[in-house]
């Protein structure tokens, strides 16, 4: 051990006299302050990530119970408004085909005729 210690006391002074000494100390103090920031790197990220997970969590959980007390006085919907808007103008969209349709199976005389009668007469 004492070997160790006098051969860095030799190469402190060497770079002392080199005027390299405290650039030396300067890189070593970097490389000291990297090796830190990548040794606590992980614990860092993981505060951080459970953080944002226990805000997702909480706004989930806010959510479920606005709902929860929404379905017990029935003020909730259990569809979406968007989703009842979309359904209506599906609806909407099937009625006027269907009337298209009839519309068009319907002769001069009112009568509807099927599918198979309009392909028979359209062959005779």
């Amino acid at each position: 051990m004492k070997k160790i210690n006098e051969s860095l006391i030799e190469i402190l002074h060497r770079l002392n006299e080199s005027g390299l000494f405290w650039f030396t100390v300067f890189i070593c103090i970097i490389v000291l302050f990297v090796l830190l920031w990548l040794i606590t790197r992980r614990p860092r990220l993981w505060y951080w990530k459970v953080g944002t997970q226990t805000d997702a969590l909480t706004s989930i959980e806010r959510k479920m119970q606005q709902l929860e007390e929404g379905l017990k006085n029935n003020t909730v919907p259990v569809i979406a408004p968007e989703l009842i808007e979309q359904e209506k103008d599906a609806a909407a969209e099937i009625k006027e085909e269907e009337e298209d349709v009839a519309a068009s199976c319907k002769g001069k005389s009112g009568k509807i005729y099927t599918e198979q009668e309009l392909e028979e007469l359209i062959r005779d």
